[in-house]
């Protein structure tokens, strides 16, 4: 049937195709009020249809540009014959919206808007697209918009499942964004908004696609989560520019959860993240990651964080088994946190950074070779520097006191064990790095290291780098200074205590021929000034020399005039 007219009533035939083109109309009255049947074959639309189209099997529909179906789309939803449906929009499908009673697709560029109750669905129920048995998947393509009344796009029976990718709008004005009751598996891309009046994403039943969420784009929860999962396992990738917002942001039930973040991550009521199940679920942070609002293990010591990339949280941690921190550079932890357990298996873990004094973390610290543990907050629990591992304090803030203090579970120790480092800032203002520990620091093993600016330096100053509730009888293996013209010793006035000295050496110590000697001696006479404030800079003999070398023909003149 071809219609570029004006058909008054139902348009309806056995099997075959219909071509309403543009300009053409076909409205209907009786029971089913502008109602067109089709059992199989092709409905392509580019004019108005005023009621809805429905058909009792297999079904193709393409609603160009342009055309309009005023009563909704429904196909296979008759129990006797079932058969997936097809449906293109780049026009605008009302009513009811889209119902596929036996699984098939909707790819949507258009609109599609349910505004009343389909014909499988309780009273009051209006979902943009339904799915109602089988397998169904929704593309929504950037500029498409997808409405309803409740939720935006359903599964509505434990049947049904299926695939949904979004770059346009998806909107549940009473109910979800988009709700699957028996699993399945969303892509929200970049440019891609899901909202929805309770919740942005809603999953259940036996999930065991590895990603079933995915977002590069905006979900959100107006009055509940941003993406709730109740199921057996799932997984959610909020990657960079990605935005997740509800009362709880990402609230998960599943037996097995991983949540990883690139993106932000934010909790209208107060917790960003929550995982409620009894079992072990993992959360991976990565660079870019923003969360606001507290991350909330519900049962206590269960579930892991992994730092890697770079970052900063400012956010609390509740209830964790472990922390493992896998970064490629800094990590900072600038709220209050808790942990059975935490590894910093690679780059640097910072508790309170420069405007974060107030942050803590209580567990116990396994610092691995070529990692770092910083900051000037406060650690609850012991800490251990294995070989090649470093304690910084002030590796992200100079200047700062890392605190190890009692708490009613754990006695405060550190220990540094062979080849490990304790790295300190100092100046010549007498300012440094320190530890306060308020346990027993056993020191046995590890090295001092201490980095200074190019500044001058009296002959001798002295600094308090670590205090203790003991020192256990125990020393530092030495310490070394980043400048070759200061000799760094240290000094233990008692056990509770260790003391940094930093002696300034003649430049002389490092001049080789005899006009680098009459430089460096000529330097040390007069009155420090720029010039030897640079060569306190010097980390190298090589390069103090060099430094001598250049200065030759112009030293005395600066002697001179000081």
């Amino acid at each position: 049937m071809i219609d570029a007219g004006l058909i008054q009533g139902n348009a309806s035939v056995g099997s075959g195709n219909i071509t309403n083109q543009s300009g053409g109309t076909i409205t209907g009255n009786a029971a089913f009020v502008d109602q067109v049947t089709l059992t199989s074959g092709t409905l392509t639309n580019a004019g108005t249809i005023g009621g809805d189209f429905t058909s009792v099997g297999t079904a193709t529909v393409n609603n160009q540009a342009g055309g309009s179906i005023a009563g909704g789309v429904d196909i296979a939803t008759n129990v006797l014959v079932r058969g997936p449906g097809t449906v293109t929009n780049a026009g605008s499908i009302g009513g009811f919206g889209v119902l596929l009673g036996d699984g098939g697709s909707v790819t949507n560029s258009g609109t599609i808007t349910g505004t009343t109750t389909n014909p499988v669905n309780p009273a009051g129920n209006t979902a943009g697209i339904v799915v109602s048995l089988s397998s169904g998947n929704v593309t929504n393509l950037a500029g498409g918009a997808i409405t309803g009344g409740t939720d935006g796009i359903q599964y509505s029976s434990g049947q049904a499942s299926g695939n949904v990718v979004n770059a346009g709008s998806i909107t549940g004005l009473t109910g979800n964004g988009v709700n699957f009751s028996a699993g399945g598996s969303l892509t929200n891309r970049a440019g891609g908004a899901i909202t929805g009046a309770v919740n942005g994403v809603l999953l259940a039943g036996n999930i065991a696609v590895a990603n079933p969420v995915i977002n590069a784009g905006t979900i959100t929860g107006t009055t509940g989560d941003g993406v709730f999962i109740n199921a057996n396992t799932a997984t959610v990738t909020n990657l960079a520019g990605g935005t997740i917002t509800g009362v709880i942001g990402i609230e998960t039930n599943a037996v097995i959860s991983t949540v990883i973040n690139a993106g932000t991550i934010t909790g209208t009521g107060g917790t960003a993240i929550s995982f409620d199940f009894n079992n072990t679920s993992n959360l991976i942070l990565r660079t870019g990651s923003v969360i606001n609002g507290n991350v909330v293990s519900a049962v206590p010591f269960d579930d892991s964080l992994f730092l890697q990339g770079t970052g900063s949280a400012n956010n609390n941690f509740t209830g964790w088994e472990s922390l493992q921190v896998q970064a490629s550079g800094l990590w900072a932890l600038n709220g209050v946190s808790s942990f059975a357990g935490t590894t910093v298996n690679s780059g640097t873990l910072v508790v309170g950074d420069a405007t974060h004094p107030g942050a803590s973390l209580t567990s116990s610290v396994q610092v691995d070779g070529g990692a770092t543990l910083g900051g000037q907050g406060t650690v609850n629990g012991n800490i251990v520097v294995a070989n090649g591992g470093t304690i910084a304090p002030g590796v992200a803030s100079p200047f700062s006191t890392l605190n190890v203090t009692a708490n009613p579970f754990l006695t405060p120790n550190i220990q540094f064990n062979t080849g490990s480092f304790f790295n300190v800032n100092a100046n010549a203002a007498g300012q440094t790095d320190k530890l306060a520990i308020g346990g027993i620091a056993t020191l046995t093993g590890g090295t001092v290291q201490v980095q200074t600016a190019a500044t001058n330096f009296a002959a001798q100053t002295s600094y308090t780098i670590l205090t203790a509730g003991s020192l256990g009888n125990t020393t530092f293996a030495g310490a070394t200074a980043s400048s070759i013209f200061l000799s760094p010793t240290l000094s233990y006035p008692s056990q509770q205590q260790v003391v940094l000295t930093l002696n300034a050496l003649p430049f002389a110590s490092a001049a080789q021929t005899p006009n680098q000697v009459a430089v460096a001696n000529a330097l040390n006479a007069g009155s420090q000034n720029a010039l030897t404030a640079a060569l306190f800079g010097q980390t190298s003999i090589a390069g103090a020399r060099q430094a001598f070398n250049a200065l030759s023909g112009e030293v005395y003149g600066s002697v001179q005039n000081t």
